[in-house]
């Protein structure tokens, strides 16, 4: 990953609460983009989003973050795991 900054922001960490806690998937996709927008380069803050895409129902969100963060990371393990998960060939 480009960043090395692996401290969850306050905007990534609500949208995680949210989306394990089955609540508002509309305002933890609003966190998670804010953290992405807050460290454009930082791969990890894309992965969540990733994972509110998939948990929302928002698969082509989900593989449009998916190409956006294989940039930023290509060889992260977590990234290779979302795209298996929905069945995007990498």
């Amino acid at each position: 990953m480009r960043s090395e900054n692996k401290t969850p922001t306050r905007d990534e960490h609500a949208a995680t609460s949210l989306v394990h806690a089955g609540g508002a998937l509309d305002g933890a996709v609003e966190f998670a983009r804010r953290a992405c927008s807050l460290e454009p380069d930082n791969a990890r803050r894309h992965v969540a989003l990733i994972s509110v895409y998939i948990a929302a129902g928002l698969t082509e969100s989900a593989r449009k973050e998916i190409e956006t963060t294989l940039r930023i990371a290509p060889s992260d393990g977590t990234i290779a795991e979302m795209i298996a998960k929905l069945g995007v060939p990498r």
